[in-house]
């Protein structure tokens, strides 16, 4: 794959396997959550009263009535005082879930009304500020009743200074006692992109965020195959799923505590029933004082060793668990010596070994249960490698999944600190020792050590052995998102396990691993450049391409790669070869099969270099503009043997 570069930019292409379906238009609606559930109350998950209404009126999810799905969303009232009103809306902020100034989006619903006796119905698509002051409007207003479903469309472009998106439904008595019935489904509202739907990943290491998550719901399943959140972001759980079905999304629980500041429906126990209700389960001090977790004055301790608080905190993890869309329950702070990690002394538990029992007591209770309700058990061993004889053979029979900390680097007394090379080599290959448990393992770094990043890949990579995970997302998503397009290359399966090519296992040197359709290679030492040969063509996930031959290979630093692929040829024009600044210019891409046979699903990927700006909405055929990681990707479904196309956007020079 070569191609002439866009300025500074690069263009990456993947192929991956064949789709079952062509990729869908955008659902913006999805952000929040299905027209088809209501998790947190009688509404569609993500739905919400603009104010409470002063009327009674009966709203649920109608699986009798309904055009596609399992139900529609049914309202109705009787004997209504005129001037009552009821409205419920679905707000996405502008800059998430792809809605970008600009953008003109389009609502379509399927709308049914029943009786309706001084009654309007009024659907609604808005852009507004964050105040509320509304600066584009359309809106429809039915009045009379219609049994059979009939189509509603709305479209607004969002103009400038726009904050948030909003879809409402409103119902309005306008004169004498007022009735009505009506059904809404189908709701959906679009800006006009193309997505993968389902997403389909061809990564070699699966990756997962722990409680970050992209402000696009659907580049955070399109970019992770583990999602662990707590139940604050219940409204993603499903919308996840629906994009990425491959996906398993984990609720947070603590184990050891219950937290006063969180809500009840969110924690496993929920801090006011403890307090009121069961006392006794908090652990206490020698004088009788409370327990609280060291940094979380909120958290306070509670005796995990207990039979009943296993049982309700189990059956609580799986009723909330299944309510929300989850397909996993994380269990946190499973740490095998808790009491010296953390100093707490209670009462109840004055040593080490008696806390432990009463940790290994509560995962064989509540692990059967979660299981046998279908969800998969993750827990959080902690800082588990910081002493050699945890109790984990036992612990991890009963998990499908264990998070890693502290693997190739720690935090320590204000600094990050690597551990040494026999220490990283025999990590991942304790918990290899248990089958196919999933192992997730840490590489948090910042944007300035992309190279760090790409190192701690690097050795995950080496290590890898089809049940390990990399943990990919930045501390937060405020600025432009540092996910590695390292994590996309499709590298194929490995086809050696790693081996010391330069220096030596002691103070670190090379560690080369062969793959299918790539090769990794990692220097570990502190202070020492190595040459290495490549002895075929390779790129990289930034659209390098490296010829045969000698590579030095610096400190601490990784190169993965994958195979060239001259099936495809890419040619990136502009429509003015040396712009001016305030001049906007068109970029063309054009993709050649070259092959004599069809290739399934491409995937083009155009990075904007700094200082372009793209204009908003001007990628053509759906392409998608990634405004976090500055990046317009189309997906191709088929390109035939020989055929051609061309895909454009534009982009101004400030």
């Amino acid at each position: 794959m070569r191609g002439r570069l866009l300025l500074a930019a690069s263009i990456v292409v993947t192929v991956s396997g064949m789709l079952s379906a062509a990729p869908e238009p955008r659902d913006i609606l999805m952000r929040e959550g299905l027209m088809e559930y209501a998790s947190a109350s009688p509404l569609p998950d993500g739905w919400g009263l603009v104010e409470p209404a002063s009327f009674p009126y009966t709203v649920a999810l109608d699986r009798s009535v309904k055009v596609q799905g399992q139900s529609s969303l049914k309202f109705s009232c009787r004997d209504v005082p005129a001037g009552s009103k009821w409205h419920i809306r679905n707000v996405v902020l502008v800059g998430t879930n792809g809605v970008k100034i600009g953008d003109t989006l389009v609502l379509h619903a399927k709308v049914r009304t029943g009786v309706m006796q001084n009654a309007r119905l009024t659907m609604s698509l808005q852009a507004s500020r964050q105040d509320g002051v509304v600066l584009v409007q359309d809106a429809r207003t039915y009045r009379g009743a219609d049994l059979e479903w009939f189509n509603c469309e709305l479209s607004i472009r969002v103009p400038e200074g726009a904050q948030r998106v909003s879809a409402g439904i409103s119902l309005t008595i306008s004169g004498g006692m007022g009735n009505a019935t009506l059904w809404v489904d189908d709701m959906r509202v679009s800006n006009g992109e193309v997505l993968e739907v389902p997403v389909r990943t061809n990564r070699t290491v699966r990756t997962f965020t722990v409680f970050r998550m992209h402000p696009d719901v659907y580049e955070t399943a399109r970019r992770y195959d583990v999602v662990i959140v707590t139940g604050h972001s219940w409204r993603f759980a499903r919308p996840l799923r629906y994009y990425n079905p491959n996906i398993v999304v984990y609720i947070y629980f603590n184990a050891p505590a219950t937290a006063s500041n969180f809500p009840g429906d969110y924690d496993a126990l929920d801090y006011q029933y403890v307090l009121n209700q069961r006392p006794h389960w908090f652990l206490t001090d020698s004088q009788g004082n409370r327990l609280v977790a060291p940094q979380y004055p909120n958290n306070y301790l509670v005796d995990i060793g207990d039979t009943e608080l296993q049982q309700r905190w189990a059956t609580r993890a799986v009723d909330i668990a299944q309510r929300y869309g989850f397909n996993g329950v994380y269990i946190d702070n499973m740490v095998h010596n808790y009491i010296s990690a953390f100093n707490p002394k209670p009462a109840r538990y004055p040593t080490e070994e008696m806390y432990r029992a009463a940790q290994t007591a509560f995962i064989q209770a509540v692990s059967p249960v979660i299981r046998q309700a279908g969800l998969k058990v993750m827990a959080n061993f902690g800082y588990i490698w910081t002493q050699s004889t945890p109790p984990y053979s036992e612990w991890l029979r009963h998990v499908d999944a264990a998070l890693a900390e502290n693997w190739v680097r720690f935090y320590s007394r204000g600094e990050y600190q690597f551990h040494g090379v026999p220490y990283q080599l025999t990590h991942i290959q304790a918990l290899r020792q248990h089958g196919n448990i999933q192992c997730l393992v840490q590489g948090r770094a910042t944007e300035a050590e992309k190279d760090i990043r790409r190192y701690l890949f690097g050795c995950a990579l080496l290590n890898y052995d089809g049940y390990t995970h990399f943990h990919t997302s930045p501390g937060d998503y405020s600025e432009r998102a540092h996910y590695l397009p390292d994590y996309e290359l499709a590298l194929g399966a490995p086809l050696d396990e790693m081996r010391l090519v330069a220096g030596d296992l002691n103070t670190g040197g090379v560690f080369r691993r062969v793959f299918s359709n790539g090769l990794v290679l990692v220097n570990m030492h502190d202070t020492q450049t190595f040459s290495i040969n490549l002895d075929t063509p390779y790129i990289d996930a930034d659209g390098v391409f490296y010829e045969p031959g000698n590579r030095q290979l610096p400190p601490r630093s990784a190169l993965i790669l994958a195979k060239a692929n001259d099936a495809l040829r890419l040619e990136v024009t502009l429509s003015r070869q040396q712009p001016i600044p305030g001049e906007e210019v068109t970029v063309t891409v054009r993709i050649t099969n070259r092959s004599q046979e069809t290739v399934q699903h491409v995937r083009v990927n155009v990075p904007i270099p700094a200082p372009m700006q793209y204009v908003a909405g001007s990628a053509d055929a759906g392409g998608v503009f990634d405004q976090m990681a500055r990046t317009v990707t189309w997906h191709i479904f088929a390109l035939p043997p020989g055929a051609s196309l061309t895909r454009t956007f534009r982009a101004r020079i400030p």
